[in-house]
């Protein structure tokens, strides 16, 4: 039996000083103001010139750093429009180096991490974190791999403690009636309280207008007949125009919880 040659991946020297550098902002707020990507690109620049690497992947006009802006990092790599691009480069082994400031950058998911590491190691690309000093990890060794885990549960671990410690804050507001943002459902209003709070209140003509819905349905009137007697008799919804199927059917249902 013809014996399988061994695979050597990035080979070409080359290739082997080729990098990218990623970095990424979650929100839409953080893009527009550019502060945290300027950042990390200066950064990612500045390590690249010290350690000889050459981030001239990209083409004229590119300075080969991706930028990932406005993407959560819970999203995995591969399903971003950038980190896509990056998968597909550490596959098809076109670089040898993969830049970033923090490993959170690149991933938040310790399986998403788990599976890009093990790429990585097979293709032959060494990963630089520079909040680790910048000094290159070997992702294809067993205590690379072990490392780049211990941070990724950890990444893993301040995402889930951000979205535990807001659902907590925003169920406080909600059993306190504290407005939580966004649209204010039909039969409240804001209302100012004490110390600035904004809270959720019963608005009593639009309460005595959901009740009268309720009385009509509860008589058998369809949804849309009822729509056109509201309308009738002058009760209007805020934008002024004819009741919906589906705005009646919402506030008579949330009525009955």
């Amino acid at each position: 039996m013809a014996r399988i040659p061994k695979h050597r991946p990035n080979s070409s020297p080359e290739t082997k000083r080729l990098a990218v550098g990623y970095t990424r902002v979650s929100t839409a707020e953080q893009a527009d103001e550019g502060v945290s990507l300027a950042q990390q690109r200066e950064a990612i620049l500045a390590y690249g010139a010290v350690k000889s690497l050459s981030f001239d992947w990209g083409g004229e006009g590119n300075d080969g750093i991706m930028v990932e802006a406005g993407v959560s990092g819970g999203l995995p790599l591969h399903k971003r429009p950038e980190g896509s691009k990056l998968s597909r480069m550490i596959h098809s082994e076109q670089i040898g180096h993969v830049v970033a400031t923090k490993l959170d950058r690149l991933f938040r998911s310790a399986e998403d991490s788990t599976s890009q590491i093990a790429e990585m190691g097979r293709r032959g690309v060494s990963l630089h974190l520079l909040d680790l000093g910048g000094s290159a990890i070997d992702v294809s060794s067993t205590s690379g791999r072990l490392i780049v885990g211990v941070l990724a549960q950890v990444a893993e671990m301040g995402r889930g403690t951000i979205r535990d410690n807001t659902l907590t804050a925003m169920k406080h507001k909600k059993d306190h009636d504290e407005y939580c943002g966004g649209g204010v459902p039909y039969g409240y209003r804001l209302a100012k309280g004490s110390g600035g709070v904004i809270l959720v209140e019963p608005d009593e003509v639009e309460q005595a207008m959901i009740a009268e819905a309720c009385r009509l349905r509860a008589s058998g009137m369809a949804l849309l007949a009822v729509g056109r007697a509201l309308f009738d008799a002058g009760h209007r919804p805020r934008n002024g125009g004819p009741w919906t199927h589906e705005a009646i059917r919402r506030m008579t249902y949330k009525a009955k919880e």
